[in-house]
């Protein structure tokens, strides 16, 4: 029976073919070397820029992992057309690129991990404009984003001005309304008024008490006999008269007084809602008028930016890299040609084996 194929057997090939190998792995590096060599160099120049927290920020939250983290929204503002735009204007570029070309192949940004440092670099052919190109991009960035958070800064102002310029009118029309109702309540009217009319009442409790007293007495009296009883009861039927009328004016004014309470109370009542609502419209004026003066101030800030390290022109490309590139290469070459050279090695070995097999097969019969 024939010998299978064997692996090391076709391993063992290799060492007889390693001129053509090496020649192969040679020749890829050469070629990997002269295109190398004819494509332009490009150099990157890199600018860092410092994005400083809000004014006022607590040192601990403005170190946090998720305040660093959510600074990487500085990445598309970095990206962003307006941005781009007038750096290529600035730079003299807009003739080479356009935003979009000029964001996917001459531009990198990105905030470093773990620091509030924004790094941008800026990849062209001349290492002087690369150099300079990267300066402008991050001076353009401190300029915007300090007109950025002065508009925000205007807008936010102008918000919190018309905010407490309604309320100052809210505070004037209740103050109007405080002011009116005080004119026409009559409260001081009424309330001397009850305070008369529990005066009088008293005196006529007190009056029906002394006349039910000598009531009482001369009824007493005019049981008896003689001129003296003639008398009291002449005095009986007067005092119980007299009693009569006391007791009608003072449920009269028992009911007048009463009117004159609940008018009282519900002016009373109606100037507590008032003062409420005037304190409440002149607390809220109070509180949005100190919020513009803090807006004013400065109080409300974001964050700034400013150029950490303006960078240095670069001294050696970026790319291409000749020596990495034909070194690659090679390796590349040398493995391509192995394999090659063992598959080659593999199908000979194979044909080998496949026509002695065929020219022991018996010949088949002929009708």
């Amino acid at each position: 029976m024939p010998d299978s194929l064997q692996p090391l057997e076709s391993l063992s090939a290799l060492p007889r073919r390693w001129k053509r190998i090496l020649a192969v792995g040679v020749g890829a590096g050469v070629i990997a070397l002269a295109i190398s060599l004819l494509l332009p160099k490009k150099y990157e120049a890199t600018t860092l820029v410092l994005i400083q927290p809000p004014l006022g920020a607590n040192a601990a939250a403005a170190l946090s992992p998720a305040y660093l983290d959510s600074l990487r929204s500085f990445e598309p503002f970095v990206e962003s057309d307006g941005v781009l735009t007038t750096l290529l204007h600035d730079t003299h570029l807009d003739t080479q690129f356009s935003p979009e070309q000029f964001r996917r192949s001459a531009l990198r940004a990105s905030v470093l991990k773990g620091t509030r440092v924004l790094q941008v670099s800026v990849i062209l052919a001349d290492p002087a404009k690369a150099h300079e190109t990267a300066l402008r991009l991050g001076q353009i960035l401190r300029d915007e984003n300090a007109r950025m958070n002065r508009e925000e800064g205007d807008r936010i102002r102008a918000l919190a001005v018309k905010d407490a310029e309604e309320a100052h009118k809210t505070l004037l029309a209740v103050q109007s309304v405080a002011e009116q109702f005080r004119r026409t309540s009559r409260e001081d009217e009424v309330r001397r008024e009850a305070e008369a009319q529990i005066e009088r009442k008293g005196r006529l409790e007190q009056d029906l008490n002394d006349s039910e007293m000598s009531l009482a007495e001369q009824e007493g009296r005019a049981t008896s006999s003689g001129a003296s009883a003639e008398a009291a009861r002449n005095m009986t039927t007067a005092l119980r008269a007299h009693v009569q009328v006391v007791k009608t004016a003072l449920a009269s004014m028992q009911a007048a007084l009463a009117k004159s309470q609940a008018d009282y109370a519900a002016i009373d009542t109606r100037r507590t809602v008032l003062d409420s609502e005037l304190q409440a419209a002149d607390d809220r004026y109070s509180s949005l008028a100190r919020r513009v003066t803090d807006i004013s101030s400065g109080a409300v800030r974001r964050e700034e930016m400013e150029i950490a390290d303006p960078g240095a022109v670069p001294s050696q490309p970026a790319s291409p890299h000749p020596l990495q590139n034909t070194i690659l290469a090679v390796l590349l070459g040398l493995l391509a040609a192995s394999l090659y050279e063992l598959w080659n090695a593999n199908a000979a070995r194979a044909t080998a084996i496949r026509e002695p097999s065929e020219e022991r097969r018996p010949t088949a019969a002929r009708w």
